[in-house]
C-alpha cells in the first residue's frame, strides 16, 4: 500500500521524478508475487521438511531487497527537492526508505546469521534466532511503515487544516527520537542473543519511540485545532453585517 500510494504522492506532492510504467508494474506484480510465493513456499517447506522449498522461499526475499534499493532511485528521492515542495515530512519519508533497505537486507541475511553466527556462537541446535527476526520486523514496522505514516501525515494534516506546512513545527525531536529508538531496538535486540545485559537497553528504546510519537501526535492535534479556529474565524468574517 505504501509503495502504491508513493507512486502518486512523491511526484505530485514533492516534485520528484515519476517512476517508469515498467517499474510500477514490477512493483505491483513483484511485491504481490513475492509475498504470495514466499508464504506458500514457507508453509510447504515446513510441512514437508523439504529444505529446497525453504531455500526457494529465501530467494523471494532478494526480490524485496532489490525493490527497496531501486525504488528511491526511480524517484530520485535523495536528490534536492524543489524549494516549494520541501517540508518537514520529507526527512521522514527519506529515512523510511533507508530503513526499508536495512530491513530487507536483514531479511536476506537471516539464514546467513542463523547458520553462520547464531548457531556457532550460542551453541543452539535450532537454526532460528527469534531476536534477529524480531529486530528485522522492528526495522520494517517502525523504521519503514511508521516513519512513512509520520512523514505523510506531517504534510497532509496541516494542509487539510489550512495551516501553512512550512510554518508548522519542524518535528526534528520526533525524527531524532524515532530513529534513535529504532536503531537502539534493532541493534540491542540482536545483542540479546549473546548477552542478557542487552535487555534493559532494548526496553528503553520503546520509551524513546513513544516520546517521539507523543510529540508527533501533539503537533497533529495542534494543527487540527488551529484549522478549526481558522474555519470559525472565516465563518464569522463572511457573515453579513
Amino acid at each position: 500500500m505504501i509503495l502504491g500510494m508513493s507512486v502518486r504522492l512523491l511526484p505530485q506532492a514533492y516534485g520528484f521524478r515519476e517512476p517508469s510504467k515498467q517499474w510500477v508494474s514490477f512493483l505491483f506484480w513483484g511485491v504481490n508475487g513475492t509475498i504470495l510465493g514466499g508464504a506458500v513456499l514457507f508453509i510447504a517447506g515446513m510441512a514437508s521438511g523439504n529444505h529446497w522449498l525453504l531455500a526457494a522461499q529465501w530467494l523471494t526475499s532478494i526480490v524485496l531487497l532489490v525493490i527497496a534499493i531501486v525504488t528511491p532511485f526511480q524517484y530520485r528521492l535523495f536528490a534536492r527537492a524543489p524549494e516549494n515542495a520541501s517540508d518537514r515530512g520529507l526527512k521522514f519519508i527519506r529515512a523510511a526508505h533507508v530503513w526499508f533497505i536495512v530491513a530487507t537486507a536483514m531479511l536476506v541475511f537471516t539464514p546467513i546469521y542463523n547458520f553462520g553466527i547464531y548457531m556457532p556462537l550460542t551453541g543452539s541446535h535450532v537454526p532460528f534466532s527469534h531476536a534477529f527476526f524480531g529486530a528485522y520486523r522492528h526495522a520494517l514496522t517502525v523504521g519503514f511503515i511508521m516513519m512513512m505514516i509520520v512523514g505523510v501525515s506531517s504534510k497532509v494534516v496541516p494542509a487539510l487544516s489550512g495551516v501553512e506546512v512550512r510554518r508548522a513545527n519542524s518535528l526534528w525531536p520526533t525524527f531524532v527520537l524515532l530513529n534513535l529508538g529504532n536503531a537502539t531496538r534493532v541493534s540491542f535486540q540482536i545483542a540479546t542473543d549473546f548477552s542478557a545485559n542487552s535487555y534493559p537497553v532494548m526496553g528503553v528504546s520503546g520509551f524513546i519511540e513513544v516520546v517521539g510519537l507523543t510529540l508527533w501526535a501533539y503537533e497533529l492535534v495542534a494543527n487540527m485545532r488551529a484549522g478549526r479556529k481558522l474555519k470559525k474565524e472565516l465563518s464569522v468574517s463572511i457573515l453579513p453585517a
